[in-house]
């Protein structure tokens, strides 16, 4: 199980004074244990039912990433995410998308040299961050093609996205706020990082997770919420290799690191093909996105949510684009 940081919560909104009493031995043999207010209100679970709660103020301990798993070898995550939040009538497009670009750490310097290199070749100043929507996607299309063909060969890495289909989550509660949707997708995101990290190629790593700022987001409160999750699985979450990530992760300014600017360019490539119909991108770095170990892309490497919007979505070309080989590929290869 699990190595949890024990404590009670330090604060919580049932009106009570912040009155805690002890709920017991969790399941994990006594280490974590349920804290409730005398009202009764869990105040460390997490699913569905209480997202809302924990997102007011109902948090428990941290989880901390076991001193074995801090000894292995590391990956570097970069996660950016495109499509706007709204979910009325006047969104942008109908797709939030977060997508997550994965190097081993012995290979993060060629992150720096691609991004150096595009600089240089589209008259972008090297003390400006590479834009996707400035420089390529409002750009003519030979930057984008040229950019991918250069992405597409980066040694080792690997990709992960998931999108939500906001038409298929009207009167949805992730709908109520910009937080709760984007809290729910990087969750979904960050289990898909820590399941590579622990099937990586080569040996068992430990993913170092750095996100780009999104504005109107209070990342304490998701970062709050990422550590109730994963001390506190649902029964079908139970086998998701949390250990394998460094807590907590981190957000940064997309400038600080090339690794955010390319997870930017990858987020670009799904963003023209979902709103453009464009999949000659997709196809360029299809190759990247991880698969099951019989080389399935969807619900792993491409998560789609809520799951049922594939009747809706599998028309569509970017998702016949990543669906249509999936039995053609390397079944035995483990991502």
């Amino acid at each position: 199980m699990p190595h949890p940081v024990v404590g009670a919560p330090t604060t919580h909104n049932c009106g009570d004074n912040n009155a805690l009493i002890d709920g017991g031995a969790a399941r994990d043999g006594g280490q974590n244990k349920t804290w409730e207010c005398r009202q009764g209100h869990a105040l460390n679970t997490c699913g569905a039912g209480t997202l809302g709660v924990l997102l007011n103020g109902f948090f428990a301990v941290e989880y901390t990433t076991p001193v074995e798993k801090r000894r292995l070898k590391r990956i570097n995550v970069y996660v950016d995410e495109s499509g706007d939040r709204n979910f009325g009538k006047t969104r942008q497009s109908d797709y939030f998308t977060a997508t997550a670009v994965m190097i081993a750490a012995e290979n993060d310097q060629d992150l720096t040299y691609v991004i150096g290199g595009l600089k240089a070749l589209f008259q972008v100043p090297q003390n400006e961050k590479l834009h996707w929507k400035k420089h390529l996607r409002q750009r003519d299309e030979w930057r984008r093609t040229y950019a991918f063909n250069r992405l597409r060969n980066l040694p080792g890495a690997k990709v992960a996205t998931v999108t939500m289909h906001k038409p298929s989550l009207s009167a949805h509660y992730l709908t109520t706020t910009h937080e709760l949707s984007y809290n729910y997708v990087i969750k979904l995101l960050l289990e898909r990082v820590v399941r590579a990290a622990k099937n990586w190629r080569g040996g068992e790593r430990v993913a170092h997770v750095r996100l780009g700022v999104v504005g109107g987001v209070d990342h304490e409160v998701t970062k709050k919420y990422l550590h109730s999750c994963a001390l506190h699985p649902r029964a079908h979450e139970l086998e998701t290799p949390w250990e394998n990530m460094m807590w907590p992760p981190v957000w940064r300014q997309n400038g600080d690191y090339a690794g955010l600017q390319i997870a930017d360019l990858y987020s670009g490539a799904f963003h023209c093909g979902q709103t453009a119909a464009n999949t000659a991108h997709l196809e360029t770095i299809k190759h990247q996105i991880t698969a099951s170990e019989w080389g399935q892309i969807h619900g792993h490497g491409v998560k789609l949510y809520p799951q049922d919007a594939v009747g809706t979505v599998r028309v569509e070309p970017w998702f016949k684009c990543l669906t249509k080989s999936e039995a053609s590929r390397e079944g035995s290869e483990r991502r």
